[in-house]
């Protein structure tokens, strides 16, 4: 379980991916994120929900909201990322709301559009890319029954990501997320702990580590790259990413195959032969 920090308090952002086999751990982020099952079936875990999910299935995961695939059978899928503020008025409708499944159902028609258009031909400006999203955000509303939304865990464990993504290359303890968050700090550690079942100081060195790859992969010293991702020392860099992946940072060389597990394949060119 993590926080994507990458769709998350980005102005204007979006982001088009094309998936087969979908699979997907928990994690949350500020983006809303929108899928399109293209073939086959995949199940889809939201807060709590699990849903299956087969062509022509869209679902809308809201902010913040806790979210997993998983593939059933063979699929792929369209998953379209982008903030609240390419569509501010459907963000301001939806404020304290949400509905009571991800899952809606769109017209062909307007599916077609949105996926030629945005997916396919590619060539389009500001206007064109929230016309598309404006109208899947109508079908959504047409389609889900909206109710409050409640303050509940999903919101806590939202702010701990959140600092944790903007901090973790600075000393930080559950002490200083209760600070931020208002919570005392004992019913923190107990709460994450049974949500995201792994030691705070594992989930923050995942962070590091991944930080730290990335450093590797763009040809920083091991000592560099241990020291800017957050860990006090090369030493104890090296017994972590031992820890994580049986052999020290020396005894590979980085390249492609240590980019994120979650391997993402830029939709358009794999698209033009599906739709």
């Amino acid at each position: 379980m993590f926080y994507q920090h990458s769709n998350a308090n980005i102005k204007n952002h979006h982001d088009i991916y094309y998936y087969e086999n979908l699979e997907f751990a928990k994690h949350m982020h500020h983006d809303y994120e929108l899928v399109t099952v293209l073939s086959g079936e995949m199940e889809i875990w939201v807060d709590g929900q699990s849903l299956i999910l087969s062509a022509p299935d869209c679902a809308l995961v809201l902010s913040d909201q806790m979210h997993a695939y998983r593939c059933i059978s063979p699929s792929a899928s369209v998953v379209h990322v982008f903030s609240g503020d390419v569509v501010s008025g459907f963000h301001q409708k939806l404020a304290g709301q949400t509905g009571i499944t991800p899952v809606f159902s769109c017209p062909e028609e307007i599916r077609n559009f949105y996926l030629d258009t945005l997916t396919v031909r590619r060539d389009f400006g500001d206007y064109t890319l929230k016309g598309c999203l404006y109208l899947l955000m109508e079908q959504y509303l047409r389609s889900v029954v909206l109710q409050p939304r409640k303050t509940s865990q999903t919101d806590l464990l939202a702010c701990i990501f959140a600092y944790v993504s903007t901090h973790y290359t600075e000393p930080i303890t559950l002490d200083d997320i209760a600070k931020e968050c208002g919570y005392n700090a004992h019913y923190l550690s107990r709460i994450f702990s049974s949500a995201v079942g792994i030691h705070f100081r594992r989930f923050v060195n995942s962070y590091r580590l991944d930080h730290a790859r990335m450093l590797l992969q763009e040809g920083a010293g091991v000592t560099e790259a241990a020291l800017a991702a957050g860990f006090g020392s090369v030493r104890s860099f090296n017994r972590v990413f031992a820890e994580e992946y049986s052999h020290t940072p020396r005894e590979r060389t980085f390249t492609d195959e240590y980019r994120e597990d979650r391997v993402r394949i830029l939709i358009y060119d794999s698209l033009k032969k599906r739709v």
